[in-house]
């Protein structure tokens, strides 16, 4: 059961990834229209397959090695990933427009 439960944490901050990417797609579409400049574009594809893998290798380790759920490690962790969550929505709130996947910058536009 707790890998299933783990397994449902995982696609969700998979899918909750996945809206971070669309927020970040219309910021920049937002900003290129007022001139902005994207850099750092080659590195993107490279840091997809290494989020991805990350999020895949940390389901398959529990379903393939037969990790068990240690509770003295599991809840600190989970709670850690709230805080983060939390504090990582904060960043994107106060970044308004300007938080985009890739490095970007508009000069004179206002967040």
């Amino acid at each position: 059961m707790s890998a299933v439960l783990y397994t449902l944490l995982v696609v969700a901050v998979g899918v909750e990834r996945l809206g971070e990417m669309a927020v970040s797609r219309r910021n920049a579409v937002w900003a290129f229209a007022r001139g902005g400049v994207e850099s750092g574009r080659a590195h993107f594809p490279v840091m997809v397959v290494l989020h991805t893998g990350l999020l895949a290798g940390c389901v398959a380790e529990v379903w393939l090695a037969g990790r068990p759920f240690l509770p003295a490690l599991g809840w600190p962790m989970l709670a850690l990933l709230v805080a983060c969550q939390g504090c990582g929505g904060g960043a994107s709130r106060r970044s308004g427009r300007g938080g985009t996947r890739a490095s970007s910058s508009c000069p004179g536009c206002r967040r």
